[in-house]
């Protein structure tokens, strides 16, 4: 069997599982002096990568290993007659594979290793070897304490955390920013994954849908949301290999646009997350990434596209919306900070940062450009507001028989409902409603009411302000801070502006 991190998660999880049920029965059905480890069985073979060096309680009884680092060297050979069941049968059997031309710095890496690590595995794996068949019965400890003093300093250097590249202020800035740049708005983080290593990883998953067709946007998307267990990693280079020679398209999702947008191989940057057809191909449950069109999913195992996350949308108390005044707002947020520091050991400093950020973390939503962008209804206009209901929207007749029934299936749904407009200048109707209305397994609202007129479109209209309150509160606070000089923990201005 393979085992690799080129898997998504739940098919890598079933390998594993595989692994360890072959391992329970080895562990509970024999004795230990027994050559068989299994009666009637053909044993297993697992060709792995470094997914199995630590962490995993296995007991081999042949290991076949390419001269690696000797830090990973030693966590294979712990794969090796782990339990001491097999002494006097367990062998491990390293090798390399052709010498790449360079030499010393100039060296090609191996793989994602660094020549002159290697090179010190290779060297250390040659004197254990000659201590070891001088003395077979050697424990590993005992083998390892016969090094001569050169090679004990060579194991010293092996076990030294390597120099990386240390992040500056530019740097930092540059991973947490999220604004629009050259690159459509992403962090490129590659240099941060093994260097510039060309492995660094990118994750992709997979939908049934046609790639010559646009698909819909926002709320209209039916499928679920990316899930991290049906991500697959996949070296960059592999993938723009993968999408040049196959004519395939990716799509990444656009915060900004609410859709699935295409994106060039070029511009693919390690740690993102991006879609591809299930027709593409490129992925095996038994081999994981392959990279061949001819490797699919199974039709029925893959679910139609939806938007890239719901965010909140698993908690029902984060979900709904209704009318809440800013007033309201920044009372409420104060007391649950002041109902968390008081339970955590946290210094004074900490704790006045959290109070003063809650107590005016919305400020920025007080400009009326923000209280404009608000939706009609307002229970008082000369409010102040914070919270809003969500907007639903139809496209139809206007008639009262459409109306009652399109509040009936709501109310069906659990969703609450108001209807705040009705003017026959514009083409659609709107409600006010406590919670996005989308189609889920137990109800399919959406679905039902564009089947009650030809014709008819159903959609959630989204709130653009054009307006990033939480920049205007962190600006705010900024300017207290700094021109007015508040006495507030620095840190304040650094929660309000990521709350």
């Amino acid at each position: 069997m393979l085992l690799t991190s080129r898997f998504r998660k739940d098919h890598r999880q079933q390998h594993i599982e595989q692994m360890f049920e072959f391992e329970r029965c080895r562990k509970g059905g024999v004795a230990a002096e027994s050559d068989d480890v299994q009666p009637n069985s053909p044993g297993l073979i697992y060709v792995a990568t470094q997914v199995v060096e630590a962490g995993m309680d296995v007991s081999a009884d042949r290991l076949w290993s390419e001269i690696a680092p000797w830090p990973l060297l030693l966590q294979r050979l712990g794969r090796l007659n782990r339990d001491g069941k097999a002494d006097g049968r367990a062998q491990a059997f390293l090798f390399d594979w052709p010498a790449e031309s360079g030499k010393g710095k100039k060296a090609k890496p191996v793989g994602p290793y660094n020549p002159e690590d290697v090179d010190r595995g290779r060297k250390l794996a040659c004197k254990l070897k000659a201590i070891c068949e001088k003395e077979p019965q050697l424990g590993a400890c005992d083998a390892l304490e016969r090094l001569p003093k050169e090679a004990k300093d060579d194991v010293q250097q092996a076990l030294l955390p390597k120099e990386e590249p240390f992040p500056r202020a530019i740097d930092v800035h540059g991973l947490f920013s999220t604004e629009p740049d050259l690159f459509g708005g992403f962090t490129d983080i590659s240099k941060w994954v093994r260097g510039n290593e060309r492995n660094a990883d990118i994750t992709i998953f997979w939908r049934e849908f046609n790639s010559g067709k646009p698909l819909p946007e926002g709320d209209k998307l039916d499928g679920p949301s990316f899930g991290a267990s049906e991500g697959c990693a996949v070296p960059v280079y592999r993938l723009r290999d993968f999408l040049n020679e196959s004519g395939q398209m990716v799509l990444f999702w656009d915060d900004r646009t609410e859709k699935w947008e295409p994106l060039s191989p070029a511009f693919i940057c390690p740690g993102m997350v991006v879609m591809v057809p299930r027709s593409a191909g490129g992925y095996s449950e038994k081999l994981g990434w392959t990279g061949s069109q001819s490797d699919q999913l199974e039709k029925g195992e893959v679910p139609l596209p939806g938007r890239f996350t719901d965010g909140f949308a698993p908690d029902p108390d984060t979900n709904t919306a209704d009318w809440v005044s800013l007033e309201q707002h920044l009372f409420d947020a104060r007391q649950a900070a002041e109902d968390i520091v008081r339970g955590l050991n946290l210094s004074e400093g900490i704790k006045k940062a959290v109070i003063a950020a809650a107590t005016e973390h919305d400020i920025g939503k007080a400009p009326k450009q923000w209280q404009d962008a608000l939706p009609s209804g307002k229970p008082l206009n000369d409010e102040l507001w914070a919270k809003s209901p969500h907007l639903f929207a139809v496209k139809g007749s206007k008639t009262p028989e459409l109306r009652e029934n399109i509040e009936s299936i709501l109310k069906e749904a659990g969703i609450s409902s108001r209807l705040v407009d009705k003017k026959p200048e514009k083409a659609h109707l709107q409600w006010l409603v406590n919670r996005k209305v989308k189609d889920t397994r137990a109800t399919q609202p959406r679905k039902q009411i564009e089947t009650l007129e030809p014709g008819s479109r159903v959609w959630m209209p989204q709130f653009r302000p054009g307006l990033r309150h939480e920049a205007a509160s962190a600006l705010a606070f900024w300017h207290r801070y700094f021109r007015e000089e508040e006495k507030f923990p620095a840190l304040t201005i650094y929660l309000v502006a990521c709350h």
